[in-house]
């Protein structure tokens, strides 16, 4: 499910361009984390430009991205309509992995923004995703999950939606304040978002998918309710009022089954404590049901990553911590303060918001579930 608040495009300044070996025609320009590679004379060291991350779907109907229709097109739902575009995935050329797209902001931006504004957009970390007519790719369902019985939209009361950050927009100096922390890493799992309670206000178990809440009785949240039950989490929740475990649910029917997995099955990585308005470890969680259900835990000490470019190397190609297959990546949980100043602590949750979570998608996973 997309997400709405998620920066499809934003003002960037290009750090650095370096050759492509054996590549006379191409260079890649790096962007924070991001390498995207670019015509060779298409933009220099220094120079402004808008950033497009990978899942951005470009509408072949807006004459800005036109050009992309003849690289491939899909259709998603905008506006109650199947609309064209082209979709941004992460491609490898000449052996160098490439990831979103750089135009120059007189291309793709309205003319009545000034010039002298661009700097400052990129200073705010401005939310360029609506100025560019862009937005997340969100493919329409023809998965047979059953019927979607949903109640209302998400209560935000529960728990922050599921969102971390990616890594290659995490900052050198935020990935050194993380080393700091009470992290841990666990492997990623690719399934959808699911979001369970016992909650005080209305006395019952309340089930959430990324947007909206979800009937426990009727269709896809009925079989997500059961298996839960199966693994113990049900009545861990009824033991545990106003405490939100967050998971996903993979499995047959579900976003592809990347995990081959025969059967349903819940991977617990998160919880949120109601009052409190805090993470708690799951990790540390005597419960068996929960310690048999949580994603596994890897004993990566971040330490010894220098860069964020160490680590997104380090994850490339992991595989066989759920099943044989290629895992998707990891996501650092952070759970609280550790070494890090109060100053640096209060730049960490700036940069990272409330969901304070990281994660590392493996690119051999991304070129091969695309």
């Amino acid at each position: 499910m997309a997400n709405p608040k998620r920066a499809m495009a934003r003002m960037v300044r290009i750090d650095a361009i370096d050759p492509i070996e054996g590549a006379d025609r191409i260079v890649a320009a790096h962007v924070g984390g991001w390498v995207v590679v670019i015509g060779k004379g298409d933009f220099e060291a220094g120079d402004l430009a808008v950033f497009f991350e990978t899942d951005t779907f470009l509408p072949s109907d807006d004459p800005r991205y036109a050009r992309f229709a003849e690289r491939g097109e899909k259709e998603m739902m905008v506006d109650g309509a199947a609309k064209k575009g082209h979709v941004l995935r992460t491609a490898r050329l000449r052996g160098v992995y490439s990831q979103g797209l750089l135009m120059r902001p007189q291309d793709v931006l309205p003319s009545s923004i000034p010039e002298y504004a661009y700097e400052t957009m990129r200073e705010d970390r401005a939310n360029l995703t609506a100025l560019c007519g862009v937005r997340e790719y969100d493919p329409i369902r023809t998965t047979d999950q059953g019927n979607m019985s949903i109640i209302r939209r998400y209560d935000p009361w529960v728990a922050p939606r599921t969102d971390a950050e990616r890594i290659q927009n995490v900052s050198e100096e935020a990935f050194a304040i993380v080393k700091k922390t009470n992290y841990i890493v666990s492997v990623k799992v690719d399934g959808t978002s699911i979001t369970m309670l016992n909650d005080p206000r209305y006395k019952k178990i309340r089930l959430f998918s990324h947007n909206n809440e979800l009937a426990t009785d009727d269709g896809f949240g009925r079989q997500v309710y059961e298996q839960a039950e199966k693994q113990g989490l049900v009545a861990w929740l009824v033991a545990n009022v106003g405490v939100t475990l967050q998971m996903e649910a993979c499995g047959p029917k579900i976003n592809g089954n990347r995990l081959g997995l025969k059967a349903m099955r819940l991977f617990v990585f998160s919880a949120w404590d109601t009052e409190g308005c805090r993470y708690l470890n799951p990790y540390n969680f005597s419960d068996e049901a929960v310690r048999n259900s949580l994603t596994p835990k890897l004993s990566s000490d971040l330490g010894s990553f220098d860069k964020t470019t160490d680590l997104i190397e380090y994850v490339d190609g992991i595989k066989g911590h759920v099943t044989d297959r290629l895992d998707e990546g990891v996501v650092i949980h952070i759970f609280g303060n550790l070494t890090a100043t109060q100053d640096e602590w209060f730049a960490l949750t700036n940069e990272l918001g409330a969901q304070m979570q990281v994660k590392v998608i493996s690119n051999k996973y991304l070129l091969r579930s695309k």
